[in-house]
């Protein structure tokens, strides 16, 4: 090999490296053509014309909705928790916010989308977070809501978000205990004779919040409830809420 050889295939090599680190645009991206391709067929068989004006650009359009939806299967909650745990305010004159001892810290009203994984449309997500700190350690009040959002990016039921959001606040932080309460609203649209909303609310413990019968679920409980939420609506595990899933029997009817 001569020396214009060898420089040619060294350029080659360069160029070939820089190209592979070259991210492609979001509309040539294969799961975005993927998702798109899906919806001009959903198009088609609702009998509408993919090229018409209004909807020409759809199929583009919820892909973008779906990928920004469900970007939380890509977001990891060691990477918003990490550096976000600081030490427990007043812990040296055991006085403070949680007096240095571990208080009960609650987070509450914290609004989120998530899509029905049942179904695929969109559901409301009003979050609640009470916790108790251990090692002398709290987390930073605005990870809570990326927390959240880790999970509720991804298609989902209320049940399980709820155990996702405490079980990985638990594994991260290391605290005493997690509860975590969902408000959640589905768009009832199965049943033409019905109207309104699907709401359903949903509870999740860990630590010392495991018994939902405990002094620490009713303090918990009664702040929320001192705050305007109707905790009473608590119905337990639910597997199942979707309006399309006709076997439902466990939700409230809400007329807007």
């Amino acid at each position: 090999m001569d020396i214009s050889d060898e420089g040619r295939l060294n350029l080659e090599l360069e160029t070939g490296i820089k190209n592979s680190c070259i991210e492609l645009a979001f509309e040539h991206q294969p799961e975005t053509i993927a998702i798109q391709d899906a919806v001009k067929l959903l198009l088609q068989g609702l009998h509408e014309d993919v090229n018409r004006e209004g909807i020409k650009k759809t199929p583009f359009r919820v892909a973008k909705a779906l990928r920004e939806g469900t970007r939380g299967y890509k977001l990891k909650v060691k990477e918003f928790v990490q550096s976000a745990l600081f030490p427990e305010a007043g812990l040296d004159e055991g006085v403070g916010q949680a007096r240095g001892v571990g208080g009960l810290v609650v987070v509450r009203d914290l609004d989120h989308y998530s899509y029905c994984e049942s179904c695929l449309l969109p559901f409301h997500v009003r979050c609640h977070i009470g916790y108790v700190p251990s090692e002398q350690r709290v987390l930073g009040l605005s990870k809570f809501s990326r927390v959240a959002d880790v999970f509720a990016k991804r298609l989902q039921e209320p049940q399980r978000l709820a155990d996702d959001i405490c079980s990985s606040l638990q594994h991260w932080v290391k605290p005493s205990g997690v509860a975590v309460v969902l408000q959640c609203s589905h768009v009832h649209l199965v049943d033409s004779s019905q109207h309104g909303f699907v709401k359903l609310m949903v509870s999740s413990g860990s630590g010392v919040f495991e018994d939902e019968g405990s002094s620490l679920w009713d303090e918990f409980l009664s702040f929320l409830k001192f705050k305007g939420v109707k905790t009473q609506a608590l119905c337990g595990t639910v597997k199942e809420w979707c309006p399309s899933v006709t076997t439902v029997k466990l939700y409230n009817l809400i007329s807007p």
